[in-house]
């Protein structure tokens, strides 16, 4: 019996996948948690729930940490075509059993992927895919879903239609949307609510999907079309939506799978990472006379990893190295040897549409070459999951280490064999995500390259908790002079600056804008790419001939999806308290106080504690008397997870500590103390913006004042100060504005002033806003209208008299 999830075939009568644990036998039909009215029959599907999903919601549960967060989610609807007709065919109690059945093809590829299925509706059911756990790639786990249950559904059709002589279809919608994620009930079941449309869109493109296919929003296209190919469908009518929504049909992943990385049109040599690629070449110079090495490349995630690699690799292509490469898949850690597979596979020629006995004869072929032993063969079948049955019965002669030994030793022959016919260069991807069996695999044949012409290249994270870390450092150990250690850092601003010249030409993007680009980025070549895409796709930045402009000089920012992906997969890694703490330094700023932080989480004996962890996922670092935030897009991130009500109530609260805490200082701390109210929505912000308005015009910080009384005069407004401390705001932030050059602001808040002096009857503000816009057409600016400034002085001589 073939496994389903992992392909590896297993005797008749197994129950379970002796590969991967997946369930093949038992009649699962739903789960008594997160489905509602749905009979259970032999075993809940929690047990298809994955484990890393169930802790994240006990410990949520436990802390009552998720009482509501924002998220950017991929939502995906899935219905019963034709169920009311077949309904009526059967008997109740048959259709019943009928559902259960589609309940079970439905909900098993949601949970292989991790996403979660908060309700069930009739004869339809709402996933989630990034929440509770966030994942970098949650629109592709969406879209494997979504195929799955329609490549899965169609047996299990066909059997109802046979002995029932009904018929049926699934409808799959797809799209990517925020949302708000609500309290996590008594049970598994979790409470989502959608903020806007995101949902809607969700269940528009299931009701207007074909039966038996997908369909999924522009949103969703975007995050996932490297890896599928698509039909494009044309447009949609939404109820609400003012343009029609473009949609798409997702038919399968593509063979060659392309990448999310990279601008279309703009092109980059590689920078900053000359001293990593020499000593890659280095050991490639070393593997062309036979030597051998172990190499791995440590770096965030964006931080070029592969793109180093692929320089490597496209410097070495005429040498005559055999390249092959493993990409280890977050979704795919359940299925055992996953990267190695794949390399096996390549170094056969194996494609994904070959039947497993045309993977067999190709593997047979090769080994035959290498002059492999024919024992060996059953194992390295046993790996790739195509065994024969003949092969299947000696594979299940061996158990536990003997197993695993005689697979050990089959990938040692086998490599060697391959090497011999020249030097090998095997890649392994995202290594962090590999599963166990992958990594204890690459232990045992890390030592081949003492002996044989093979460089092994391993890229990952430095993620501390991934069973990847602990490896590496024991692979060190095992083959000592033939390992090398690559540390990718962020670029420095200079070098972030020249990939910015290369991207958008030499007379690009303002200094302003640039610079907004180097701070956000923070040396992180990835960050930079999607920086760039967002304002490109918001239309802030425009092509003229060879460069690129911006639009206007205060270019805003909102973190893209594909980033929201990226760094909310590694806050969600966090445990639930320390995550908590996380969120609660992202209001206080990219920079914080850890007395302000302990007195807002309210944590006393485990804040040391928490405060330690993040500093070990290198997410804060000391900073001066304070922490701070390694990344400013981090703490943006963890920032735009909370609600808003929540927002606000934290911006008070630390307001309020730092006025207790600095009481003796309140003038130095007025610009942070403004801040924090007026994020709190709390009037006590007037008084502060003014402090802190007024000391930046003593030291000409003239920007500062004009944020600080700019906001000192919305407070007042909205909060009806009297007459005279508006007209005296409104002079003031006029006045910083014109010693800034900005004189068609000034005018305009001079304009504002005359209009609340009109509204309220007071003379000496219409008088003074008049005398003020005299004055700007008075000077030698762009504005100098003498005519105009004779008007506004006779206008004020009327009101004086």
């Amino acid at each position: 019996m073939r496994c389903p999830n992992c392909q590896t075939n297993n005797p008749e009568q197994a129950k379970f996948c002796m590969n991967c644990g997946y369930a093949l036998a038992a009649t699962v039909h739903a789960t008594d948690r997160g489905i509602d009215s749905v009979q259970v029959k032999d075993r809940s599907l929690d047990k298809f729930i994955p484990q890393e999903l169930l802790t994240k919601i006990q410990a949520a549960r436990a802390v009552d940490a998720m009482a509501g967060e924002r998220r950017v989610i991929t939502m995906l609807f899935c219905d019963v075509k034709g169920s009311t007709a077949a309904a009526e065919k059967v008997d109740p109690e048959t259709w019943t059993d009928i559902m259960n059945g589609i309940f079970e093809y439905m909900i098993r590829p949601i949970y292989k992927y991790e996403g979660t299925v908060p309700r069930l509706m009739g004869d339809a059911i709402l996933a989630f895919f990034g929440a509770p756990i966030a994942h970098e790639d949650d629109p592709q786990r969406a879209v494997l879903a979504g195929l799955e249950i329609q490549e899965g559904i169609k047996e299990y059709a066909e059997e109802i239609r046979l002995k029932y002589g009904i018929e049926f279809a699934l409808r799959v919608g797809i799209n990517t949307g925020l949302v708000v994620v609500g309290a996590i009930g008594s049970d598994l079941r979790m409470e989502y609510t959608a903020i806007g449309d995101a949902i809607n869109l969700a269940a528009r493109m299931e009701q207007t999907a074909l039966p038996s296919t997908v369909q999924v929003t522009e949103d969703t296209y975007r995050l996932v079309a490297p890896f599928f190919d698509f039909e494009a469908l044309g447009e949609v009518e939404v109820k609400g939506k003012a343009a029609p929504i473009k949609t798409y049909r997702p038919l399968g992943v593509k063979k060659s799978q392309g990448n999310l990385r990279g601008l279309e049109g703009l092109t980059s040599p590689l920078v900053g990472r000359e001293a990593q690629l020499s000593l890659l070449n280095e050991q490639v110079e070393q593997l062309k006379i036979g030597a051998g090495a172990f190499v791995s490349v440590i770096g965030e995630a964006g931080l070029g990893k592969s793109t180093l690699i692929a320089e490597l690799k496209k410097s070495n292509e005429e040498s005559g190295i055999v390249w092959l490469r493993g990409d280890a898949l977050s979704y795919a850690r359940s299925v055992s040897y996953f990267p190695w597979r794949q390399i096996i596979r390549q170094s056969i020629d194996a494609h994904e549409d070959d039947s497993p006995g045309e993977v067999r004869h190709k593997l047979t072929y090769v080994c035959d070459c290498c002059t492999l032993p024919g024992g060996d063969i059953p194992f390295l079948e046993a790996l790739l999951a195509v065994e024969s049955e003949e092969s299947l019965q000696v594979v299940t002669g061996f158990q536990g280490e003997a197993l695993i030994q005689r697979m050990v030793e089959a990938v040692r022959g086998y490599l060697c064999g391959v090497a011999k016919e020249g030097p090998l260069v095997i890649v392994f991807d995202d290594l962090h995500w590999a599963d166990a069996a992958s990594l204890n695999l690459l232990f045992s044949v890390a030592d081949l390259t003492d002996a044989q012409p093979l460089v092994f290249i391993c890229m990952l994270r430095p993620d501390k908790t991934a069973a990847s870390w602990d490896a590496i450092h024991k692979i060190q150990q095992k083959v000592e002079e033939q390992y090398h250690s690559l540390f990718l850092e962020p670029l420095p601003d200079e070098q972030t600056d020249v990939l910015l010249t290369n991207l958008l030409g030499v007379n690009g993007l303002s200094k302003n804008v640039r610079d907004m680009i180097v701070e956000r980025a923070d040396g992180n070549p990835f960050f930079i790419e999607e920086l760039i895409r967002s304002l490109i796709e918001t239309n802030q930045i425009v092509r003229e001939n060879s460069h690129w402009r911006a639009v206007n000089e205060d270019a805003k920012f909102s973190l893209p999806n594909t980033l929201r992906g990226v760094l909310g997969a590694r806050i969600d890694r966090l445990p639930e308290l320390t995550k908590h703490v996380l969120q609660n330094a992202a209001v206080i700023g990219r920079s914080f106080d850890l007395r302000v932080l302990k007195q807002l989480t309210g944590l006393n004996g485990s804040f040391d504690s928490q405060i330690q962890y993040l500093k070990e996922a290198s997410l804060v670092e000391p900073f001066r008397e304070e922490y701070m935030f390694r990344h400013v897009l981090i703490q943006e991130a963890a920032y735009d997870s909370i609600l808003i009500k929540k927002r606000v109530e934290l911006h008070k609260r630390i307001a309020e500590t730092l006025e207790q805490l600095h009481s003796n200082r309140l003038e130095e701390f007025a610009p942070l103390i403004a801040y924090h109210f007026y994020s709190g929505q709390d009037p006590r912000s007037l008084k502060y913006d003014l402090l802190a308005g007024e000391k930046a015009v003593r030291l000409y910080a003239n920007a500062e004042a004009a944020v600080h009384f700019g906001r000192a005069l919305e407070v007042a407004k909205r909060n009806g100060s009297d007459n005279l401390q508006i007209a005296s705001i409104f002079t003031q932030l006029g006045h910083v504005l014109e010693l800034l050059g900005h004189h068609q602001r000034a005018l305009a808040t001079y304009d504002e002033m005359l209009a609340h002096g009109r509204s309220e009857h007071e003379k000496v503000i219409q008088l003074n806003a008049l005398m003020a816009k005299a004055t700007i057409y008075s000077i030698f600016s762009q504005l100098h209208d003498s005519a105009l400034s004779e008007q506004m002085l006779i206008q004020a001589l009327e009101i004086s008299a």
